[in-house]
């Protein structure tokens, strides 16, 4: 689909443990609020709008997922103390839609903030999205019905979303589904990818699946890297083969630089591979080069120089060297110095003696002085 094939299938067993809080925060302009408890123990589940499609099966790893603390008090506490509570307390179907249209017309009330908050500014989008969070809370199915009836727009959009996360609480994968399961719109695009990034932590492959329904654009590129990477955390050979036959090139260079990037962190060898091998010449080599390179002389400068002389001289090359010479640095002067005395005249070597010189131009402003005199080129280019 668009290029981009689903990863591998594998079977996985997914234990999740959520709270009933959540810490308030704001993605895309909708808040996030406390999740209320259920009124009875069976778990509803949101029915098929369209079709029914099945996430792909996970890899063997037991994913936990802990919800974060919520605050003393969340702005929906704060409504639902109101002098219209007495409407929530009716839990019912009328009573939420009564409270919704009084919304719909810009009558909810707000009580004033206390002295060391912030003061409220609900948006009438923020408002219907917090309270049918409360009222999937209790009847998901009526709230979805109701959110499904709003005309398309951002509060059709905030309000699904609430749903969703609702859902996902129970169930992630079954969220996934009626997610995908959407009337086409910017609506179910932003449930997916509301989904997609509630999932990548704990479920990259569900991510993944998630991301790839997005329409084209930097949302979809975002998701499909922040899941790939997280992926790669567990299995890198498995994320950098998936990521090496998408069919658009600019994705998956892309992708492929944020896995070599956070892979160099404990294997800079076989990042340093991905990195010479996969990706094209352009920004993105010479990025995920350079994390690589002071990733890796951290661990074991000697090898990481080995590796930086085979780069031809350029952008790349110098790029390379000055961030291995600045971080092999911090361990001392010589090593680097007769490392970059022991090369041929060339702008990567110059571009490494210009960093050892600002390295020690604090601490040893003469032994700087001796770095900068062995460039052979232009010093004022570095």
């Amino acid at each position: 689909m668009n290029g981009i094939a689903l990863p591998p299938k594998r079977s996985m067993r997914i234990a999740l443990q959520m709270t009933i809080a959540t810490a308030a925060l704001s993605i895309g302009g909708v808040w996030w609020w406390t999740i209320p408890s259920r009124d009875h123990h069976d778990v509803a589940t949101l029915p098929v709008v369209r079709r029914t499609m099945h996430p792909p099966a996970i890899s063997s790893h037991e994913v936990v997922m802990v919800a974060p603390v919520a605050p003393p008090q969340t702005v929906g506490e704060k409504i639902v103390s109101t002098r219209d509570s007495a409407i929530l307390e009716e839990k019912t179907e009328s009573a939420w839609q009564t409270l919704l249209g009084m919304v719909r017309i810009g009558r909810i009330p707000i009580p004033p903030p206390a002295a060391h908050e912030q003061p409220l500014d609900l948006t009438r989008r923020d408002s219907a999205a917090l309270i049918v969070r409360y009222w999937s809370g209790r009847d998901i199915m009526a709230a979805a019905e109701w959110c499904l009836a709003l005309p398309e727009g951002a509060m059709k959009s905030a309000c699904l979303q609430q749903v969703a996360l609702i859902q996902a609480a129970e169930s992630l994968s079954s969220a996934a589904e009626w997610a995908k399961s959407l009337p086409a719109g910017s609506s179910k695009d932003s449930v997916v990818e509301a989904l997609g990034w509630e999932s990548s932590s704990g479920d990259p492959m569900l991510a993944l699946d998630l991301a790839i329904d997005l329409p084209e654009g930097g949302v979809r590129a975002r998701l499909l890297t922040h899941a790939a990477v997280v992926w790669a955390a567990s299995d890198p050979q498995a994320a950098v083969d998936w990521a090496r036959q998408i069919a658009v090139p600019d994705l998956s260079a892309q992708i492929l630089e944020a896995i070599a990037t956070a892979w160099a962190g404990s294997d800079p060898a076989s990042a340093a591979a991905v990195v010479a091998s996969d990706l094209p010449a352009g920004p993105e080599q010479t990025r995920a080069s350079a994390a690589v390179i002071q990733r890796w002389a951290q661990q074991d400068p000697t090898a990481a120089a080995a590796w930086a002389q085979a780069f031809p001289a350029g952008p790349v090359g110098e790029a390379v060297t000055s961030n291995l010479v600045a971080q092999w640095a911090q361990r001392g002067a010589d090593g680097p110095w007769q490392w970059l005395s022991s090369l041929p005249p060339s702008g990567n070597r110059d571009a490494g003696f210009a960093a050892l010189a600002r390295s020690l131009a604090v601490s040893n402003p003469q032994f700087a002085a001796r770095c900068f005199a062995q460039i052979s080129g232009n010093p004022r280019r570095f």
